[in-house]
């Protein structure tokens, strides 16, 4: 990469989110010099890693690294340390809870006859704020939080959501090169180049998740809900499963983790959705 000008990141570690800049060139320079300002050079226990602040994907690569934005968050950690993503730490919290209250909630509504308890249950979810019609970040500041200025509208951030996500699964699917056979190996990084250019020519199937694209190419309706496909060995979901993440910040954020096959990977198990 010589001769490539450096762009600019931010930079922090785990417990602490105070941000620096680094200019960089690539993955390996951004490390050495994130680690200086960080004061963590020193530090000996095994080699320093760098993943999104948003959704804690592993820039693995210099391909990948290669084409992050400017001014891309990232967090630096230890080889023994993990980043889940900015709000999902709160998420996973809630999903554990709510497996273990399920049960119960459904019980007292059972009991309840006149559906008193039931009308105030609609009642709190008709107060919760739909902000699903306005598009722009004049129209409703809240869901831009943390959402880099160059971004005006929804449909932009979400195109960029998509971008990004898809960028991950590539990139894991190429450190997932390391584990294939070595007689295997070279038909795999084969099939990788013809992904790897095919997501290239498709701009990394950004419509996915704009509700302006055309019908048959987006994974919402209109509105910008999401339906939940089901386990990639079913037809559907048989709990139903909705979220827009165009509705308010809290809906974005939780989508963040939201696989549409059903099940977001968390630690060591696996939460359906």
């Amino acid at each position: 990469m010589e001769g490539d000008s450096p762009r600019m990141f931010r930079v922090r570690v785990p417990s602490d989110a105070q941000r620096f800049g680094v200019a960089a060139v690539s993955l390996y320079q951004l490390l050495t010099k994130a680690a200086r300002k960080l004061k963590l050079a020193e530090r000996r226990d095994g080699p320093l890693r760098v993943c999104l602040e948003e959704d804690g994907t592993e820039v693995g690569d210099e391909e990948y690294f290669s084409v992050l934005d400017r001014n891309t968050c990232l967090v630096i950690l230890k080889h023994n340390e993990r980043w889940t993503g900015v709000g999902v730490h709160a998420v996973s919290h809630a999903m554990v809870h709510f497996e273990r209250c399920t049960h119960d909630v459904l019980e007292i509504f059972r009991n309840d006859p006149n559906g008193k308890l039931t009308n105030i249950l609609k009642n709190f979810l008709n107060s919760i704020e739909d902000c699903s019609e306005r598009e722009s970040r004049q129209d409703d500041p809240t869901w831009f939080e943390g959402v880099e200025n160059r971004f005006k509208h929804k449909r932009e951030e979400m195109r960029h959501r998509c971008k990004t996500r898809m960028r991950g699964y590539l990139s894991d699917a190429v450190a997932y090169k390391n584990k294939v056979p070595m007689e295997h190996q070279k038909r795999y990084e084969e099939l990788l180049q013809l992904i790897r250019n095919e997501l290239k020519t498709q701009c990394f199937n950004q419509d996915y998740f704009d509700r302006s694209a055309a019908v048959e190419v987006r994974l919402c309706d209109n509105n910008g809900q999401f339906s939940c496909q089901g386990a990639y060995n079913k037809q559907d979901c048989q709990y139903q499963h909705k979220i827009n993440p165009y509705a308010n910040w809290e809906s974005r954020i939780q989508f963040s983790v939201w696989n549409l096959d059903h099940r977001c990977r968390t630690g060591a198990r696996q939460w359906r959705w």
